[in-house]
């Protein structure tokens, strides 16, 4: 019998306890291949062995961005079964803007507290347009207020000053909590609670803000300001904006847009449309101080719904 001598030998019978070459891949490189692939295909990694499915549950859960109601129960469904314990620490983030207006209005106290127990480790939480959440919540999110680095609230009008103020003040001793990581906070459309005394009250537990939101809620004066411009140096977004139905505003003068010249040097950003005490002379001052500033408006048109 002929033989062609460039093929290979034929093989020989695979012993049966020999790993397979799913198995012989170092955890290492496994986990570096998972960064780099989208979260469909890591899910798909995760059902072909019990060792992938237990390597993948960090970043399976590390971000979590409910697209329907029914994954936000599901997801609600296993923190509350025994095996929360393997879930709940991995995740890192929360975010519940892809949920339609009428599922946001079925999140309640009840599940967020569930979140927030089981899931002691967020550090960026967004709860965009959750108008059936109360203080409640926000009592849980303030216990953690060591790690968290990103709080947007936006759309969430039915909050008061008060309730909001739960978030930065203690109500037991009464002290001020300290949000040491808060880099930056959302609370547009919020007009109900926002004040100058909340303001104020950020300024001092969050000394490393940088980007700070008041579209469409930003009825506040030079007093909120000049705190922020005392007390938050790294500041490098300030939007403020006024509610639904005010045109134009004189809370806010040049000497708030001063004391944030001095005190805020890293700003980029500043927008205070319709603040009608905000004149030329402030605006070249802040221009002067801030040399990195790319945008300032404080003009008197009247924004449209889709503008900051």
């Amino acid at each position: 019998m002929l033989v062609n001598e460039s093929m290979p030998p034929s093989p020989v019978n695979p012993d049966p306890r020999a790993p397979t070459s799913q198995e012989s891949l170092p955890n290492e490189l496994f986990l570096y291949i998972l960064i780099h692939l989208s979260p469909n295909t890591v899910y798909h990694c995760s059902v072909l062995s019990r060792r992938f499915y237990q390597l993948t549950i960090p970043y399976l859960w590390r971000y979590l961005q409910p697209s329907s109601l029914r994954s936000w129960q599901g997801i609600i469904n296993t923190l509350r079964s025994p095996r929360a314990a393997d879930y709940g620490p991995c995740v890192n983030r929360v975010d519940f803007s892809a949920l339609s207006p009428w599922e946001a209005q079925q999140v309640t106290d009840g599940m967020l507290v569930t979140l927030l127990t089981e899931c002691q480790n967020i550090g960026e939480l967004s709860l965009v347009r959750l108008q059936q959440l109360s203080a409640i919540t926000l009592q849980q999110v303030a216990t953690r207020a060591d790690k968290l680095e990103i709080l947007d609230l936006s759309a969430c009008s039915q909050f008061s000053t008060g309730d909001l103020q739960t978030l930065f003040i203690d109500p037991g001793t009464p002290s001020l909590r300290r949000y040491p990581k808060l880099t930056t906070i959302d609370l547009s459309s919020c007009s109900l609670g926002v004040s100058d005394n909340l303001i104020q009250s950020i300024a001092h537990v969050a000394p490393r803000l940088r980007h700070l939101h008041l579209c469409r809620s930003g009825n506040v004066s030079d007093n909120a300001l000049a705190s922020v411009a005392q007390h938050c140096p790294d500041l490098e977004v300030l939007v403020i904006t006024l509610p639904k139905g005010l045109i134009q505003s004189n809370k806010i003068t040049d000497a708030a847009v001063r004391a944030l010249a001095q005190g805020c040097k890293k700003l980029k950003i500043v927008v205070g449309r319709g603040q009608t005490r905000v004149t030329d002379a402030g605006v070249a001052m802040l221009t002067k101080e801030c040399r990195g500033l790319e945008r300032v408006d404080f003009s008197l048109k009247i924004p449209g719904n889709a503008e900051n």
